[in-house]
């Protein structure tokens, strides 16, 4: 046996002292092994003191010669911060032991979060002290901002992984994640697993909030067995967790939350003039920009690029008079916007009050919505208009900076997306307003331009339309070489060609807004008819029974947020902690600190180029010190635009010739160096990873917090201002210099629109020196804009905190939801809310108190002082013209939820693929009819149309679809209306209109899935004279495709030569399949379709017509909506449907009924069907012939889930030979059945 005994040695002594270990100690044994681990600390210390002097490192030696160690704790009680200290060859510091002891204890014993400053520890010290000590009896979970994720993990990896042996796991959570019985289980298991072993779970906090909802969602799809086992698994969490949140101003931040859109997905209200208006109002506005340059050169920032300009508003002068004028020239009827020039002065003036003032007379507003009685698409125009002046929503989105708070997602839908830094944009992320997202998607497709591909579909597109010539001279009208004037001259096969002439055109406006109105706004410009939410109050773990106490604690280097934390958390400082804010701000007032450099050249005092600024950073040439060169870039204003990170790095390297390489983060968040002759490699695995003396150091916007780099005792860096910049925002990238305090230092580097602002503020402050700027006069100005910034967002505050409460409350008033329909009913009403809101409800004049008083009586006890206490807030709310828009209580409360959907920047997680239904067989009572040509009454195989019409998502909606009072000739089968399972309502999924059968005799027809047309076509060939055909139909999209209108392109069996089309049927199958083209002599019968009747005084003009029936109550509003539903991604406004629903006016000599030419005649010709060889040729010559028709009704589903609302061309799929279609020939079962999504 001797040698065979394992060996003791220090390690494995060590590890018996954890708290998880199991170990039972003999006497004076654990003392013993404590005292082994005291002395490996001492001498440690000892070694990192040597390690300080030998290389020159004094303030890390002072540092280790300050603290002794174990001051104001014991050893004896945390064995596991011993081991963390052995383990992490560091030596805790006595204000780190304080904060973990009040963030694993609060002396409130309520949920509370304290502040340390940057660069003492947090992540690597105290977030494993606490979790040793929480980890061991409780479901622990560390909550973290995505961008730390990885950063975090590596670190309590290496803390936690050693000599203590802990687990730590990161479990993600979304909405896609299935959630089947087996998979909630399984996450169940892993938490109990991790709590059971004392691990550590490392969430998200977008992680957290989607299990959250994703219980309620299923509750509302009516899956009640999954919703129970999640809500039970949640509720256990709520019970069990503890959690910790780090970097919790951010994590708590009140700007974001997390969104479960559901139901419907429908056009925004007003289009298509919702994003068209838009676009001529900013047209309006970079109209006026040198007008506004040569007015006001001290308010007003316009940066020359390529395209438009970038324009910066330094002063509210300059915004008013922008607003005034654009006022005066849309109430003149000076712009295309509204057409109101033959209105009287008294009725412009009318409008303009409606459109600029927040308070209108109820008698102007009449006046104003009379005007336009019968023109209501102008209505929505006006409403539209008071949003973007009244509401401040044009203003507020114009001073918002490109590629840097907005801008376009390379992966994403084309839809402008809020920026989580410069250049970085938010991967699910989206602006919570619509019109918002409108003017920004606008804004960044005219900064950005098209790109290749962008403008190959755009030409495309031109080339399919009914004249391109004159929209193509439109684009090329100005800046374009004589060579791509002619459109006949351009060759779409020369790849060549088309490369030269998209770097002309790629900015024009006129191309851009044609490729925004094709391809962007009508697909994309959407809303979810309900929502579920969640905001940051959802993390704190609260119960409203007082049983559990202090679950959520935290901590953060900054605590200006303080005021606006949930309502279930506190702020609550360490008394020896207080002089944090001030101590940082101290840092920057030394006079190290105090060098203040313009970004503007001396002589011209235009602005630097990017590569200007960094020629100005080798030689600084400030007051004070003249001739250093600077070699550390902290871009927290974010004013390197052009450049990327690595781009920005070669072109300092060949400004600054003497540095060896530099160093940057690349698109993963990873430190990189590159090196001067071109190589590049991670920082860790280069000499410079302890030594940047000779490197330059570029540090973007989204690493300004959280990043630790080695830099050099006595560097100096450039710290860029910005117009949005906020006080916690730059003392996080100040304190990037880890040494500020003692040897290292920044200047600051202000653009013209800071320097601007630094001056006006330094005026309007009494007794406010003369002279040079410097630091000061910069801090001034940030506690201003920060002020400003938190005042802006109290709206949102009151709204996440009563919305919040409510939620609770209803938890409280329905807790039986889950196996109770009353209560699950009413539980449902309070936590799921509308989302789509027409114009009228977002910017209609309110006359009475929008917002109902709240009464804290109607809350839990418990609840009651969060509600008087937010009442009592908003009360007192103060505005000053930074929150809100308005100057009376009336619409206080309007403005204040407008102002929270205007900053609104909520985590968007869409719902999840739909299953498709199963294909049912052909029902008997079509095929009866089929032979028969007789229908059976009250059969479940079909109901008329306009019937199906009204249960559709838009028709619930409108709530005015009458189906009782029209003829029930036109048919639809219950299988048409079959696509996927839902639970309610969604026109995504509705059918194009492919097949109809007809009976002749009786003049009756069904639409019919394609399923069902496959049944029926060896019914109808060999049944011996049947008594209906099936036809071949698509809706007219094109002026070429009227030829589907005839309804006889092809049938089984052949139609008689006398064969003519009944009109109401042209009209009832036009209006359920959206049709955009019709004859001439069906716009009489369409019009009396629609309730209108010509004027007795103009035979051209149709008003409505009183005593007519029509299918709807507004008939032109809700086929305006329905042909958005059923003409997905198509612009459809310059077609004569359009123009009928929206009242203007048309002639048989319009352009839309004009003849073909003779050649497109011999084209268009078409033959009826007949069972016969050359038939068939005939038809595949037509589609060879006419693509859009190929393209309307043959499609192929391309099998993505995820894409409802994307088709595959299957043209090339498409073989007349092999399709049974025309030869008679039995059909096979197609292989995939999915439902085509439309």
């Amino acid at each position: 046996m001797v040698g065979l005994w394992p060996k003791a040695t220090t390690l494995s002594l060590l590890r018996e002292l954890r708290s998880t270990s199991g170990a039972t100690f003999g006497t004076g044994v654990k003392q013993a092994l404590i005292e082994l681990g005291l002395a490996i600390t001492k001498y440690q210390r000892l070694l990192r003191i040597q390690d300080g002097g030998c290389n020159n490192r004094s303030q890390q030696m002072l540092d280790e010669i300050a603290n002794t160690g174990h001051a104001n704790w014991s050893p004896h009680d945390h064995t596991d911060w011993l081991l963390l200290e052995i383990d992490s060859d560091v030596m805790l510091r006595p204000e780190q032991v304080d904060v973990a002891l009040a963030t694993i204890s609060p002396e409130s014993g309520q949920n509370s979060v304290v502040q340390l400053l940057m660069g003492k520890g947090k992540t690597s010290c105290i977030l494993p002290m606490v979790a040793l000590e929480l980890a061991s009896e409780n479901l622990f979970r560390i909550i973290v901002p995505r961008p730390l994720l990885l950063q975090s993990a590596q670190i309590m990896q290496t803390k936690l992984g050693g000599l203590l042996d802990r687990e730590v796991i990161h479990v993600p959570f979304s909405r896609k994640t299935p959630t089947s019985e087996g998979m909630i289980r399984a996450y169940d298991q892993l938490h109990c697993e991790i709590q059971n072993r004392s691990g550590v779970i490392l969430a998200l906090p977008e992680h957290i909030l989607s299990f959250r909802l994703s219980g309620i969602q299923r509750l509302c799809d009516a899956k009640y067995n999954e919703a129970a086992l999640m809500i039970e698994t949640q509720t256990r969490f709520d019970k069990d967790a503890r959690d910790v949140l780090d970097e919790c101003d951010i994590t708590l931040g009140i700007r974001t939350q997390l969104i479960y859109p559901s139901g419907s997905q429908q056009t925004v209200d007003g289009h298509p003039l919702r994003w068209k208006t838009v676009q001529s109002v900013l047209d309006l506005v970079f109209s006026y920009v040198d007008d506004l340059t040569h007015r006001f050169p001290n308010s007003i920032e316009v940066v020359v690029r390529t395209g438009l300009p970038l324009v910066y508003f330094l002063r509210e002068d300059v915004e008013r008079y922008l607003v005034e004028q654009m006022l005066l020239k849309i109430c003149r009827g000076q712009t295309p916007i509204l057409p109101v020039r033959h209105l009287q002065p008294s009725l412009q003036n009318d409008i303009h009050d409606f459109i600029s003032k927040s308070i209108v007379d109820a008698k102007v507003t009449a006046r104003v919505y009379s005007m336009f009685q019968e023109k209501r698409h102008l209505v929505d125009v006006l409403l539209h208009l008071r949003g973007l002046f009244v509401h401040g929503i044009l203003l507020s989105t114009l001073k918002k900076r490109w590629n840097v708070q907005y801008g376009l997602h390379q992966t994403r839908d084309p839809i402008a997306v809020p920026y989580q830094a410069k250049g970085v944009p938010s991967p699910t992320s989206e602006w919570g307003h619509p019109d918002v997202a409108i003017i920004l998607t606008c804004l960044s497709f005219y900064y950005g331009g098209l790109n290749m591909a962008q403008f190959k579909r755009a030409f495309n597109q031109l080339a399919k339309s009914n004249e391109p010539s004159i929209e193509y001279g439109i684009w090329v009208a100005e800046g374009v070489p004589e060579a791509f004037m002619n459109y006949n001259g351009i060759n779409a096969e020369d790849s060549h060609q088309l490369r030269e002439l998209h770097e002309h055109v790629r900015y024009k406006v006129c191309l851009l807004d044609s490729y925004l109105n094709s391809f962007v706004f009508p697909q994309h410009a959407k809303q979810f008819s309900r929502k579920l939410s969640a905001s940051s109050s959802d993390l704190v773990l609260y119960d409203p029974s007082g049983q559990k106490t202090a679950a959520t604690t935290g901590f953060s280097g900054t605590n200006d947020t303080r005021h606006q934390l949930p309502m279930a958390i506190k702020q609550n400082d360490l008394h020896k902690l207080a002089h944090s804010n001030a101590e940082v701000l101290a840092y920057l007032l030394e006079d190290r600190n105090k060098r203040y450099v313009r970004m503007v050249d001396p002589y011209t005092r235009r602005r630097l180029s990017e590569k200007e600024l960094l020629k100005k950073l080798f030689h600084p040439g400030t007051v004070q010190d003249p001739h250093s060169c600077i070699r550390i870039l902290i871009d927290a204003g974010a004013q390197i635009l052009e450049h990327d990170n690595l781009g920005l790095v070669k072109a300092w390297l060949d400004v600054d010739n003497q540095a060896k390489a530099g160093v940057f983060f690349s698109d993963n968040h990873r430190a990189m160096v590159y090196y001067r002759k071109g190589a590049m490699m991670p920082l860790v695995a280069t000499p410079f990873a302890k030594n940047l003396e000779e490197c330059v150091v570029y540090l973007d916007e989204s690493h300004c917090r959280g990043t630790d780099m080695k830099l050099p005792p006595s560097a100096r860096a450039a710290l860029t201002l910005g117009p949005h910049l906020t006080k916690d925002a730059l003392v996080q990238a100040a304190m990037r210099m880890r040494l500020l305090g003692k040897s290292q230092s920044v200047t600051f580097f202000s653009p013209p629109e800071v320097h601007r602002g630094i001056l006006d503020v330094r005026a309007a402050t009494p007794g406010s020196p003369l002279g040079t700027l410097n630091s000061l006069d910069v801090i001034r100005w940030l506690l201003k804009r920060s002020c400003d910034a938190i005042d802006q967002l109290e709206p949102l505050y009151f709204n996440q905190s009563l919305e919040y409460l409510q939620r609770i409350q209803a938890g409280i008033d329905h807790p039986n939801f889950l196996a109770d329909k009353v209560s699950r009913e009413s539980y449902l009403d309070v936590v799921r809310t509308e989302e789509l809101r027409s114009l009228k409800q977002l910017y209609g004049p309110k006359y009475q108190q929008t917002g109902a008083d709240i009464d804290s009586h109607t809350f839990a006890p418990a609840l009651r002082p969060y509600v008087r206490e937010i009442v009592h807030r908003r009360v007192d709310f103060q505005d000053c013209g930074i929150a809100i828009h308005s100057s009376t209580l009336e619409e206080v409360e309007q403005e204040r939820e407008m102002e929270f959907e205007l900053e609104c920047v909520r985590e968007v997680q869409l719902p999840v693929h739909f299953e498709a239904l199963e294909v049912t067989e052909l029902h008997r009572h079509i095929r009866q009819f089929a032979k028969s040509g007789t229908l059976r009454v009250g059969s479940n195989a079909f109901e008329p149309m306009f019937r199906a019409l009204q249960k559709t998502a838009l028709g619930l909606k409108h709530g005015t679809v009458t189906a009782d009072g029209m003829p029930a000739k036109l048919l639809v089968s219950t299988e048409f209306m079959r696509t996927v399972e839902i639970t309610q309502p969604n026109d995504n999924f509705l059918r194009p209109c492919h097949w109809l059968l007809w009976n002749p005799k009786d003049e009756i027809g069904m639409l019919v899935s394609p399923e069902e047309a496959n049944a029926l076509i060896p019914i109808l060939r060999y049944s011996g004279g049947p008594a209906c055909h099936l036809i071949v139909y698509a809706a007219p999209l094109t002026r070429h495709m009227l030829q589907f209108n005839s309804i006889d392109y092809y049938a089984i069996p052949c139609l008689p030569q006398d064969f003519k089309v009944p009109i109401w049927l042209k009209v009832e199958l036009g209006i359920f399949a959206g049709r955009l083209y019709l004859e001439w002599d069906e716009h009489k019968i369409v019009m009396s379709y629609l309730g209108m009747k010509a004027s007795e005084q103009d035979a051209a003009e149709f008003v409505p017509a009183q005593c007519t029936e029509s299918f709807a109550t507004r008939p032109l509003a809700f086929l305006h909506d329905w042909l958005a539903v059923r003409r997905t991604g198509l612009d459809f406004e310059h077609t004569p449907v359009s123009f009928i629903t929206t009242r203007k006016p048309l002639s048989a000599r319009h352009s839309f009924f004009a003849q073909p030419a003779k050649d497109e005649d011999a084209n268009a010709e078409f033959h009826r069907s007949a069972p016969t060889d050359q038939n068939v040729e005939d038809i595949s010559d037509d589609l060879d012939d006419d693509e859009d028709d190929l393209n309307e009704f043959i499609f192929q589903y391309d099998g993505n889930d995820d894409d409802h609302d994307e088709f595959r061309d299957a043209a090339e799929d498409f073989v007349v030979e092999d399709t049974t279609f025309f030869d008679g020939k039995a059909y096979e079962q197609a292989e995939d059945q999915d439902v085509v999504k439309k």
